[in-house]
């Protein structure tokens, strides 16, 4: 039988010897080492004009990093499979791969690039990578990105965007307290702060602990100095410790 390969614009062929089945094509956004791994299943999976495509979409579907497969038949004596690979977004606990639907992938067949950082304990895939995508939709307006969000042992939540700023959102109310950082956020880049922040503490009902970095924190006359600032619920600047 001839494997043909079709995947994106490159083309491909591997011949191997299986009775009345003279080609399998392979359709998909593969890369190279993802062919190879489906193309040695093709060749273990002793495919014939009798064997069932739903017990073969069901092989290929069992392989983790694939989402689905679709196995057709092409007259007179071929086959033709689609594959979709899984589309993953971030990286998992340092060693692995999740998928936009909360599916950690445990592989070396994905090619991350630039992707932002996920952690969470067991079991807690799809609420990390839920979390994620509501925090991303809101960072989207404002044209940042996280770059880690973490889900600590007792529910609280931290993340740090693109800027290297990191945010402290705890367990409650998570959504609101986006908010406030939002606010704040926005003024601190009205007034020219922004750059000079590393962290900012949301866990609070109606203000945001804001800290400068060391080389930048500042009291009112431009001295340096050790300091926090505090936006109120009326989003008028007041100094203050949290």
């Amino acid at each position: 039988m001839m494997i043909v390969v079709l995947s994106g614009l490159a083309f491909g062929t591997f011949s191997i010897d299986r009775g009345e089945v003279t080609h399998l094509s392979i359709r998909g956004n593969l890369d190279a080492r993802q062919l190879q791994e489906i193309a040695a299943l093709a060749n273990a999976s002793r495919i014939s004009q009798s064997s069932n495509t739903a017990e073969l979409k069901a092989r290929f579907d069992a392989v983790d990093w694939i989402h689905h497969t679709n196995v057709m038949r092409d007259w007179p004596d071929g086959l033709l499979l689609e594959v979709f690979p899984e589309q993953v977004v971030a990286y998992w606990n340092d060693d692995a791969f999740i998928s936009e639907s909360g599916k950690v992938l445990v592989t070396d067949l994905f090619l991350g690039s630039n992707l932002p950082y996920l952690y969470g304990p067991p079991g807690t895939e799809y609420q990390v990578m839920t979390q994620y995508q509501e925090l991303s939709q809101a960072l989207s307006g404002i044209e940042d990105r996280i770059e880690m969000l973490r889900l600590k042992a007792r529910g609280s939540w931290e993340f740090e965007t693109r800027d290297r700023l990191h945010v402290l959102l705890g367990r409650e109310d998570a959504r609101q307290r986006m908010r406030n950082f939002l606010t704040v956020r926005r003024q601190l880049r009205e007034t020219g702060d922004l750059p000079g922040v590393d962290r900012m503490d949301a866990r609070y009902a109606h203000g945001v602990a804001v800290h400068y970095r060391p080389e930048v924190q500042r009291n009112t006359s431009g001295a340096t100095e050790q300091g926090e600032w505090r936006i109120a619920e009326s989003t008028e600047y007041k100094r203050g410790s949290l």
